[in-house]
């Protein structure tokens, strides 16, 4: 379980969470919405440890993140973020480091090991671009292999910042997918998401997030309903049935009649 308590995290004395609480299931998959602004980035880097606290805390099965050892980290939580560096090295090279947490002193790959990442080159559908250096590869395509890095990590948790970027629909949606396998197999999902539709269709809770604070944290359904969207983006989704479940669709709110005209007399 994780658990958010009272979080507070301030850059140059502004601050960009305000005490926030929320309490994520083992096993469940969460998509972050909001604004741009509104501080969804910043509370997935609070969760990772990766940006200092102004208060508050985040606790994993009730340890306090800060309190562990880095590599213990590493083996419960892996961080995909939005924005990353392109090494010289090869995909095949990349999605290997994600086993480091794992490997002994002689840092040396394990049968163990071996079969991690081959399991995260397959669940990526990377295969045909092991040997290609990454500066070689498109944006969609190092984020592919990115992403099978942190799946060969084999952690608890997965955090994921808008990981669809640079993906073209089709790839979007093959990531849905794989991260609704993942989700199946018990790994707990946390992703910050701009596409809405998509967030509503396949993520088990909505976390809407605005100024900083979570305003709605309940099942896309419950969130639909309440309102809410319509306060924060100023329109709203619409479900239409599909199959066993739901899709969402954008569905925009009319604009105000303008003014009637005055008459001149």
């Amino acid at each position: 379980m994780i658990q958010l308590d009272n979080l507070r995290v301030a850059f140059a004395g502004r601050e960009v969470l305000a005490q926030v609480t929320a309490v994520f299931a083992p096993g469940s998959f969460t998509i972050i919405v909001g604004p741009n602004g509104a501080g969804k980035s910043t509370l997935l880097k609070a969760m990772a440890g990766i940006v200092p606290l102004a208060g508050g805390a985040v606790l994993y099965n009730g340890q306090p993140l800060h309190r562990m050892a880095r590599t213990e980290r590493a083996r419960r939580v892996a961080f995909l973020p939005q924005t990353r560096p392109v090494p010289e090295m090869t995909a095949l090279d990349l999605v290997r480091h994600g086993r480091y947490p794992h490997m002994g002193f002689s840092k040396t790959l394990s049968p163990r090991d071996h079969s991690a990442v081959d399991h995260a080159v397959a669940a990526a559908d990377l295969a045909p671009l092991l040997g290609r250096s990454l500066a070689t590869l498109s944006g969609g395509e190092r984020q592919r292999a990115y992403l099978a890095m942190a799946i060969a990590q084999e952690t608890e948790v997965l955090l994921l910042d808008e990981p669809s970027t640079h993906l073209d629909l089709h790839y979007q949606l093959e990531l849905q997918h794989l991260l609704a396998r993942l989700h199946t197999q018990g790994k707990t999902i946390i992703m910050v998401a701009q596409d809405l539709p998509q967030a509503f269709t396949f993520a088990q809770h909505i976390c809407l997030m605005q100024q900083g604070r979570i305003v709605c944290h309940q099942p896309p359904p419950v969130v639909q309903q309440s309102g809410t969207l319509e306060q924060v983006f100023g329109f709203s989704l619409q479900p239409v049935p599909a199959g066993d479940g739901l899709l969402y669709q954008y569905s925009l709110a009319p604009a105000d009649p303008p003014p009637p005209e005055e008459t001149a007399y």
